[in-house]
C-alpha cells in the first residue's frame, strides 16, 4: 500500500478492510486521488498531505482525470 494511501486512511480513521466511501457519491471508493497532483504543480511534501487527498469511486476518479466512461457496456 502506498504511503499516501496509508496517510489518508490514518487521517480519516480508516483501517484496512473498512468500507471507504467515495467523497462525491458515497459508493465504494476504489482510488485515493490527489486533488492537486504533480502535473498541476503539486510539490512534496504537500502533495501527499491528507488534505490534498480524496477518496473516489472509479467513475468519479475517471471524471477527475477528464476520462469519459462508457456506461452502456
Amino acid at each position: 500500500m502506498k504511503k499516501y494511501i496509508k496517510e489518508y486512511m490514518k487521517d480519516r480513521g480508516f483501517s484496512v478492510g473498512d468500507f471507504i466511501p467515495c467523497e462525491i457519491c458515497g459508493e465504494q471508493a476504489n482510488n485515493i486521488h490527489h486533488k492537486e497532483h504533480k502535473q498541476m504543480g503539486g510539490k512534496k511534501p504537500d502533495i501527499d498531505n491528507p488534505h490534498n487527498l480524496i477518496a473516489l469511486c472509479n467513475k468519479h476518479h475517471a471524471e477527475a482525470h477528464g476520462i469519459k466512461l462508457l456506461s452502456n457496456l
